[in-house]
C-alpha cells in the first residue's frame, strides 16, 4: 500500500499541505532551506521530518512553480485570443457558458488569398 507523503486538512494549520500525520508543513521546510538549513540539521531538529520528505517539499514547490507559470501562459493566451476576437473572457463563467470563436475567415484575407 502507498502512504500518501503529504496531507491537507482545513482543520489543521487552515489546510496548508502538511507531512502526512505531523504539523509539519511543505512552507516549513522551504524556510529552513532558505534559512541555510542542510537536510540533515532539519531530520536531526525535527525527527518527524524525514530526508524523503525534505526532498518531495522541494519537488512539490517545483510543481506549484511550473503550475502557476502554466496558468500565466493560459491568461496571456486567452488575453491574446480576446483582444483577437477569436474568444471571449470567460473566467468568470462556469464551463460551457463561453462563446464559440468565431471560425470564419476575415474578408480581408479571402481579398489578399484571391489576388485581390
Amino acid at each position: 500500500m502507498n502512504v500518501p507523503l503529504f496531507a491537507s486538512d482545513q482543520s489543521v494549520r487552515a489546510g496548508e499541505p502538511l507531512i502526512a500525520g505531523t504539523r509539519v508543513a511543505i512552507r516549513d521546510i522551504l524556510d529552513w532551506l532558505a534559512a541555510g538549513d542542510s537536510v540533515r540539521q532539519i531530520t536531526n531538529n525535527h525527527r518527524e521530518v524525514s530526508e524523503h520528505a525534505v526532498r518531495g517539499a522541494i519537488q512539490y514547490a517545483v510543481l506549484v512553480l511550473e503550475t502557476q507559470a502554466d496558468e500565466r501562459v493560459r491568461r496571456e493566451a486567452l488575453a491574446k485570443l480576446v483582444e483577437m476576437g477569436y474568444a471571449t473572457d470567460t473566467e468568470d463563467e462556469p464551463p460551457g457558458r463561453a462563446k464559440p470563436p468565431d471560425m470564419s475567415v476575415p474578408t480581408a484575407y479571402l481579398g489578399r488569398a484571391q489576388g485581390k
